[in-house]
């Protein structure tokens, strides 16, 4: 039975941060993901960009609702449409509701506080594991990724919701009950309502649960001793379950944010050529190959990396040093490895094979491609964060530059086009 997975959101998209156009990044990096219904809100009023800005910043198929913004509110003011535009009790369903977090504060509050990284951490355990989402909801009905109990919303009992107020819910779970429409008129609402609609018992937290006044999600030393230590472990537990990114998601989400610097990189033969020359294309920067620092002198690579303000760049020589390139974004290739094998014994490239693990200090058996991996996968991406793109080398077959496998037969090592 193939899930269908909808997408329902809400935007405050104020103009002082840009915050809100951040957020909307980090769900174009995921977008394909949502294969069933995209819907969402828009809030407006006089300290907003216009409606089309945001419009625009979305592909094609998605439904958009606008209201004025309701400070007393906040995202209650849109949360029984968006949830009335996925209403069934279609078991193959499941639905993720999020906003666009951190809008109302300054630049200097959201350097003060972990709402970025907060958020962050919350798109990625809920949007890059989705085999780990369809497996906790043979038992569950909700999943966050942070849960606190204890809280007191206004008059009510305590009780528990999901800090950071993004999560998933099965569509026959939720709309089965009469009452799933009952959402308190103030603006801890949708905060409120998961608690309201399931026992702790029922749902599911991915990374951390704690109570309150004791879980202090905006304090950085907070973060340093407890979380910090519990998301590393849980992206190096589940690298081999971390999705790849389709082509588009990276292009929308590199354009949204403005990066202007990128390394490409990955195994040898794994399309770095070809992806950093469409990336290089579709963004309108220069493109520098391997060979404007000689393939191996880190030195040259360092210089150039830190210092040109506009690229992208291939450089899968330089992939054990990308992580150590201040404000670059790097693009990991993903490509099968018995593909990888096959073209590096084509051009004979096996000479090369110790010099790539010399680099890993790496003495063992494995392949260089897999050791590679498996410093990205465990050690590189998690320290990069936000700045590590897994791009999927198939995905690249769509773009009018890429050439068919029975067109590359006989390309030679840095060949890319007929």
């Amino acid at each position: 039975m193939k899930t269908i997975r909808n997408l329902i959101y809400h935007i405050y998209p104020r103009k002082h941060t840009g915050m809100w156009r951040w957020n909307v990044a980090q769900l174009l990096r995921r977008f394909s993901i949502f294969n069933g219904q995209r819907i969402v809100s828009i809030v407006t009023d006089d300290s907003t960009v216009p409606v089309e800005e945001v419009r625009r910043m979305f592909p094609a198929g998605v439904t958009f609702h606008q209201f004025p913004n309701d400070s007393k509110l906040g995202e209650v003011v849109s949360f029984e449409t968006l949830l009335k535009s996925v209403e069934n009790i279609d078991q193959r369903q499941i639905t993720f509701y999020g906003h666009a977090k951190g809008t109302k504060y300054s630049a200097v509050e959201l350097l003060n506080n972990k709402v970025h990284t907060w958020s962050e951490v919350m798109y990625s355990t809920l949007l890059d594991y989705p085999g780990i989402i369809e497996d906790s909801f043979r038992k569950h009905a909700m999943i966050g990724a942070f849960l606190k109990s204890g809280n007191r919303f206004g008059e009510l009992e305590p009780s528990w919701h999901f800090a950071g107020t993004l999560f998933w819910f099965r569509n026959d779970a939720v709309f089965a009950k009469n009452d799933w429409n009952r959402i308190s008129p103030m603006w801890w609402g949708t905060e409120e309502w998961p608690g309201r609609m399931f026992k702790r018992e029922d749902v599911d937290c991915l990374l951390h649960a704690g109570t309150a006044p004791d879980m202090r999600m905006y304090e950085p030393k907070y973060w340093k001793r407890i979380i910090n230590p519990l998301w590393n472990t849980f992206q190096v537990e589940h690298a081999s379950l971390k999705r790849n990114c389709q082509y588009d998601e990276v292009i929308d989400s590199i354009l949204a944010i403005g990066f202007k610097r990128i390394l490409v990189t990955g195994p040898q033969r794994s399309g770095t050529m070809i992806a950093s020359k469409i990336l290089a294309n579709d963004l309108g920067l220069p493109h520098i190959d391997e060979t404007a620092f000689d393939t191996h002198d880190f030195q040259k690579f360092h210089d150039k990396a830190r210092n040109l303000p506009r690229f992208v760049m291939q450089c899968p020589t330089m992939a054990p040093y990308v992580h150590l390139i201040p404000g670059v974004v790097v693009v990991w290739m993903h490509r099968d490895l018995q593909d990888v094998i096959r073209s590096q014994r084509r051009i004979e490239w096996q000479p090369y094979e110790q010099i790539e693990k010399d680099r890993y200090f790496y003495h063992g058996t494995n392949e260089a491609a897999t050791v590679k991996a498996n410093a990205w996968t465990r050690f590189q991406r998690i320290t990069l964060g936000e700045r590590a793109f897994d791009l999927d080398y198939e995905s690249l077959s769509m773009h009018p530059l890429w050439v068919e496998k029975s067109g590359r037969s006989n390309f030679k090592e840095r060949q890319t086009y007929p």
